[in-house]
């Protein structure tokens, strides 16, 4: 008891213990009424299209696993399809949004993004954004506002500014499912605890606690993520779930796809997310004509990605302390990547390794160049 309110945990007993009770109503966000009928508007037509962007971390991929999932059960016809970022882009491109959408949903992201926005809604284009990133938006829509939903968890109705992406898109779920009668798979939840833990959300929120608690309840029922923890603990044939096999299993494994993988193995990883046991043809030497869960491809794809790495992180480590004399009266490391030999998609693995390390600060930048900009980044 004591050791958790020092930690600042101000209710133990009901944080070790949580319940259904602490989760708030989703339509305590000020447009989940106005989101949820928009989306049922879109999905009585049977000719609509729908396009779901999923953002470039686990938390954007298990938001967009969320919703995608939600429309594959209440689809009429629809044509629905998402869009994968092919690096590190966080939410809305332009160039990947086809003229002829009807309907664009965003979880965990685009909040601020209000030029994208207005250029979308001019082209007659729908949006619903699912968000918890700070929002910098007048909110002034004039004209198009009755074609645009921001919900967000960082509104000040809403009592968990803690919530992540895919809690916001969890909460937008439920309240469409309990609006219009549809079942909600309780494995979503599973999904949504990933995604707060991934991206390091606090759960001495009890609303947080209790969806992660439940959350876990459900791994073993998601083949892909229950496998990812299996593989974990080779020693054990039924590990029980926790919050630290999401952290330092299932976040790691995922992202190193996300952040190394080519376009296709994304793909792969996002359908074993949404349908993991959807089959698809084998991509393992000597057994390319048969056909496996998606959720078993995606596991090998995780892995062989986290070994390369951690070779490419030791690489990097190895070329700036080569390049770099460190002293022990060093107040910082600054290294600048002038001839791009690190891999920096991996620049804040590359740190965060270096950090731990020698204990001070350290800042990794390269050189960016786009039209007048012409910067260092990192």
């Amino acid at each position: 008891h004591n050791l958790l309110i020092e930690r600042g945990i101000s209710k133990p007993y009901e944080w070790l213990h949580p319940n259904y009770s602490y989760e708030h109503s989703p339509m305590l966000f000020n447009e989940m009424k106005k989101g949820i009928e928009m989306l049922n508007s879109v999905i009585r037509n049977p000719e609509a299209s729908i396009l779901v962007v999923v953002d470039s971390d686990l938390d954007g991929y298990t938001s967009g696993a969320i919703i995608l999932t939600l429309l594959k059960n209440i689809q009429r016809g629809q044509d629905i399809n998402f869009v994968l970022h092919p690096n590190k882009e966080h939410g809305i491109v332009l160039e990947d949004i086809p003229e002829d959408v009807n309907l664009v949903i965003v979880p965990d992201a685009g909040s601020s993004q209000k030029e994208e926005h207005l250029k979308l809604l001019s082209n007659g284009i729908k949006l619903i954004i699912l968000d918890h990133h700070e929002m910098v938006n007048d909110m002034e829509y004039g004209e198009y506002k009755d074609n645009i939903t921001i919900i967000n968890s960082q509104e000040e109705n809403y009592p968990n500014h803690a919530l992540s992406g895919a809690g916001v898109t969890l909460k937008f779920v439920q309240a469409y499912c309990e609006k219009y009668g549809t079942p909600m798979p309780s494995k979503l939840y599973a999904l949504a605890a990933c995604g707060i833990i991934a991206d390091v959300m606090d759960i001495s929120n009890l609303e947080n606690k209790q969806m992660v608690t439940r959350g876990l309840s459900y791994i073993k029922e998601h083949a892909f993520l229950y496998k990812l923890i299996q593989d974990g603990h080779y020693n054990i044939d039924e590990p029980e779930p926790t919050i630290k096999d999401i952290g330092w299993i299932i976040g790691p494994n995922i992202n190193a796809i996300i952040r190394l993988g080519t376009q296709e193995q994304k793909y792969i990883i996002f359908k074993a997310l949404v349908s993991p046991n959807l089959l698809i043809s084998s991509s393992k030497r000597g057994e390319e004509d048969q056909d496996v869960p998606v959720f078993e491809e995606a596991v090998r794809l995780c892995k062989n990605a986290k070994k390369r790495q951690t070779t490419a992180v030791d690489k990097s480590i190895r070329i700036i302390q080569d390049e770099l004399e460190i002293r022990d009266t060093d107040r910082a490391i600054v290294y600048v990547d002038e001839e791009q030999k690190l891999t920096f998609e991996l620049s804040g693995l590359i740190a965060n390794k270096l950090l731990s390390q020698y204990n001070r600060p350290v800042i990794l930048l390269r050189k960016y160049k786009d039209n007048k900009v012409d910067e260092l980044r990192g």
